[in-house]
């Protein structure tokens, strides 16, 4: 477990962004302006606690986050896919999660809301709450890495929902040629997500084993697969290679894609660096 020591006190604040396109397509919905209002009254709520605690902090527009520098941990505000895209590129920063719409937002990866912000700084600023240090995906395409790691999971799939995939799955000794609409690859943090949906069965979120499932696999008549769902050690790679059209490889995701061309090979590992997330108690239980 990571020991953090807040010395300076320097903190980035991520947070969902409401686009004012988004925002006028939905201002008809009377749901939709309260749950952008909690948002709004959450970003404010943090930016005032951080103050009241003395920190120096800076707000951030997720869509325009960068690796950070000089920072001692990251506040996300938002839902999942803020705390995702901070761990996409934290490299070790420490990242606690508000959910600023619980009544919609599932909110796994966020420990707190804006009522229980306050007593968490509390604990972590007298140590008696420390990250957790959580396992992330590293894929490769023919060798190269892909942009960042994934901490929820990686989907080799079509381009369209309709379509289905055509690839070798290989794992050590193992491998089979399936058809399929897709292969969700994950470790224990992802695994109560597109991993579960498929009829995975989750795992503890500190589980640094992957494991993979096929979905909607389609085998020609007459035939079956014998190799539709695996966990494997964590220093033992998964390798899908594309033997039909284009694939795409989904990070985290459909706001990170990547084509996967006929007969190239996507390699997932457990990635040497570990996401560092503040957890509850309810959250280490799952």
């Amino acid at each position: 477990m990571l020991r953090m020591q807040l010395k300076h006190n320097r903190v980035l604040v991520v947070y969902k962004p409401i686009h004012k396109k988004e925002s006028s397509t939905h201002e008809v919905l009377p749901h939709w302006v309260k749950h952008r209002r909690s948002h709004e009254r959450t970003i404010a709520s943090v930016s005032r606690e951080l103050q009241r605690f003395g920190f120096s902090f800076k707000l951030v527009d997720r869509s325009k986050f960068q690796p950070p520098k000089g920072i001692d941990f990251i506040v996300t505000v938002g839902g999942d896919g803020t705390v995702l895209t901070a761990a996409h590129m934290a490299n070790g920063i420490p990242i606690l999660g508000v959910n600023s719409m619980p009544r919609v937002s599932v909110g796994f990866f966020c420990a707190v809301t804006a009522a229980t912000f306050r007593p968490m700084l509390t604990a972590m600023l007298a140590g008696k709450k420390q990250p957790t240090a959580l396992p992330m995906l590293q894929g490769a395409i023919d060798g190269e890495p892909l942009t960042f790691p994934a901490l929820n999971d990686i989907l080799f799939a079509a381009s369209s929902p309709a379509d289905s995939v055509y690839y070798k799955i290989k794992a050590g000794n193992k491998h089979e040629v399936q058809r399929s609409s897709g292969v969700w690859v994950t470790a224990g943090p992802g695994s109560t997500a597109g991993f579960k949906s498929a009829g995975g069965i989750p795992s503890s979120i500190r589980d640094n084993r992957l494991r993979f499932i096929v979905r909607e696999p389609c085998p020609l008549p007459g035939k079956s697969y014998h190799w539709l769902k695996y966990t494997l050690p964590a220093e033992r790679p998964i390798t899908i290679t594309n033997e039909g059209r284009e694939g795409i490889v989904y990070l985290d995701g459909s706001a990170h894609v990547t084509l996967l061309k006929h007969h190239q090979t996507l390699t997932i590992g457990i990635a040497p660096t570990r996401a560092q997330i503040f957890l509850s108690k309810k959250q280490l239980e799952r």
